[in-house]
Order: C-alpha cells, then structure tokens, then sequence
C-alpha cells in the first residue's frame, strides 16, 4: 500500500474519532442540563410544600413519594399492578400499529379506498375514545380485552395517519428513478417507499405507545380488576397524594423508556442513511 492511501485511510480514521468525542461531548452536555432540569423541578416541588405556598396534603412532597415508591415496589404491588398494564398497552400497541400501517400502505396504494372510507374514518376519529371507555368495560367487560380494544382504537389512526404522511412525503423523483430501472411495484413499495416513510411511521409509533398507556389507565381506573389505573384510584379515593404521584411518575418513566426503545429501533432500521 503506497503512503497516499495510508494517508488517506489515516485522515479518515482521525475524522471519524473526532467526530464521536464531539458527539460524545454532546450527549454528557445534555445529560447534564436534563440533570439540572430535574434537580431544578424537584427544589421547587420541595420548596412549595416546605413554606405552605401550597399545603402538602395538595401535592405531597419529592421524600413523601420517594417513600412510598420504596413501599411499593417493595411489596411487590408495583410490579404486579404494572404487568397488567403494561400487557395490555403492548398487545393494543402492537395490534393497532400492525392495523394502522396495513391500511395505510392500503390507502397509499388503493386511493380510491382512501377516498371512499376516508368521511368514516374521520367521523370515528372524531369521537372521543377515552370518553367512550365506560362503552367498552360495558361491551367487552372488567377485564383486558375491554382495555385492549380502547388501546386499539387509540393507536390505529394515530399509526395510520402518519403512515399516510410518510408516504405522502416520499419524493416523487425516487419513485421515478426506481420505475426506469424496471423496478416492479413490490421492489418500489419495499425498496424506496417503506424505507422513506420509516421516521414518520416510528413518529406515530412514540405518540401510540403514550396513548396507549393512556387508553389502558383510563379504562383500569373506570373498571379492572388490577393495574396501575385501579392503583390510582384507590390512592386518589384514600386522599393518598403520595400514593397517586408515586404512580404517575412510573408511568412517566415507562413511557420515557419506551419512547427511548422506540428511537434506538428506528436508529437501526434507518442505519443504511449513514
């Protein structure tokens, strides 16, 4: 190998390590000022109970809800409640996902079906799901399918409509490209329309999944038998603030965990871009 190339591979390689220390600075940096964020949030939940700006039986305290999650994920109720909930918003986010997606590459595909549902699915879209959720315990009872199906029906037009908006956004010089190439309409659907629409669909998919875990608490907390909903419920019923916030801020951290999955799948399924 002559000294050029070597030189060249060289240049190359310190590029790219610059360009990861950089990127590696970046992330600490932000991690840092979310820290501070929080620290922040935290000394001004304090503060508010702490002088009776606000009276802490309103909103308890960060030691108080600490506390009681020590309790509660210690007696094991945390994890027994949560793998009701979270069973239930995975297999309405999975469902409604799959839906959601088919019909629009359906849609995409078939326009005149898009135009002749499209009136209906916007009536049904229109209703408020959560509202209809005593509907749903009546129809499919207490238990998780009735938790499921809300879940569903959350879920699939949200996937659906950004589905549509990412093939929608396809440009259309690709679609053309690929045509002159001889390119038959499954290799175009597979090759250059799902790809380009992967971060408008896994958009779709962060928004379902919260919604869905919405949808599930709603129906526990009108009627279940179990699940973090019911927790809620019976905490907010027993004026237990700690109990309700303590609960709540679990929730929150699961839907941060799953948003984070959420972005490291599309990460890796959008890997050819680098």
């Amino acid at each position: 190998m002559t000294a050029q190339p070597l030189a060249e591979a060289h240049a190359e390689f310190s590029a790219n390590a610059t360009s990861a220390a950089r990127a590696r600075s970046i992330d600490l940096h932000l991690l840092g000022l979310r820290g501070a964020v929080l620290v922040l949030f935290l000394l001004v939940w304090w503060s508010l109970g702490h002088f009776n700006i606000v009276r802490p039986f309103f909103i308890s305290s960060p030691q108080d809800v600490a506390k009681f999650l020590v309790d509660y994920i210690g007696s094991g109720t945390a994890f027994t409640s949560g793998r009701t909930t979270l069973l239930e918003m995975l297999v309405g986010l999975v469902l409604g996902s799959f839906f959601g997606i088919l019909a629009g590459l359906a849609f995409a595909r078939f326009p005149l079906f898009h135009k002749v549902f499209e009136p209906f699915l916007t009536a049904v879209n229109s209703l408020p799901r959560v509202a209809l959720a005593p509907l749903f315990i009546l129809w499919f009872g207490i238990g998780p399918d009735s938790k499921i199906y809300l879940s569903v029906s959350l879920v699939f037009f949200i996937v659906l409509v950004s589905t549509q908006a990412g093939i929608a956004s396809v440009e259309q010089d690709f679609i053309t490209t690929t045509r002159a190439l001889a390119a038959s309409k499954r290799q175009i659907y597979l090759k250059v329309i799902l790809p380009a629409a992967v971060p408008s669909i896994f958009a779709g998919l962060r928004l379902g999944a919260i919604y869905s875990l919405m949808g599930v608490v709603v129906g526990e907390m009108i009627g279940a038998k179990q699940g973090w909903g019911v927790d809620i419920t019976l905490y907010s019923g027993l004026f237990q603030t700690d109990g309700v916030f303590g609960v709540l801020l679990l929730l929150a951290l699961v839907s941060i965990g799953i948003s984070q999955l959420m972005s490291v799948a599309e990460r890796y399924l959008l890997r050819w871009q680098e």
